[in-house]
């Protein structure tokens, strides 16, 4: 089976449509409902579009090296993520995260990332979402705000209007000071006395 993004079109083993939510309902409803095998054989050399132009060959790429040190670390999980797939159960979460896992997302750039695992959202492969997810969710521990937003590239979308009126209600200031989104002189109100 091959898919094509963005105009480039990648083989993907068939493996690879069992962990995939979406092209195993594809396979499934699509490829299944066609009575001729010869017909429905064709069906499944043909390529299959993938419409959002965010993803690339790179990203499915990395998913499938993925999928494959999962099945070379994690064998058993490996194949519970199919039955998953098949079964269309809930994935469980995922207590520590292994070391090859960490080593696999730390060598990848962040917003590849984050554009990957966004793909990997959009084809179903839940393997890779969630450990990709706790991945982020580690390297979020003990970052403030700041950190956090810079580190999922989130602006800052509160107004200076919002911030003013934020900082006249004394609950939300002293958040805003904890959480260093303001200066602590910024929020103390009894200077100037």
């Amino acid at each position: 089976m091959k898919l094509v993004m963005n105009g480039s079109e990648i083989e993907v083993p068939e493996d690879f449509t069992k962990l995939s939510g979406f092209l195993f309902d594809y396979v499934k409803d699509y490829i299944g409902s066609i009575s001729d095998p010869e017909e429905a054989k064709k069906k499944m050399e043909e390529s299959i579009p993938i419409s959002d132009d965010r993803f690339s060959i790179l990203h499915v790429q990395t998913i499938r090296k993925f999928l494959e040190l999962l099945k070379e670390n994690e064998p058993e999980d490996y194949e519970n993520s199919k039955e998953i797939i098949e079964k269309n159960l809930k994935k469980e979460k995922i207590e520590e995260l292994p070391e090859w896992a960490f080593g696999f997302f730390e060598s990848i750039e962040k917003d590849t990332l984050f554009t990957t695992m966004n793909c990997a959202n959009y084809l179903l492969i839940k393997s890779f979402f969630m450990y990709s997810t706790k991945y982020v969710a580690d390297k979020t521990v003990g970052m403030d705000v700041r950190e956090m937003r810079n580190f999922l590239n989130e602006d800052f979308d509160f107004s200076n209007e919002d911030i003013e009126a934020f900082k006249a209600e004394e609950s939300w200031k002293l958040l805003m000071i904890e959480n260093g989104l303001i200066p602590a002189e910024e929020g103390d109100s009894s200077s100037d006395e």
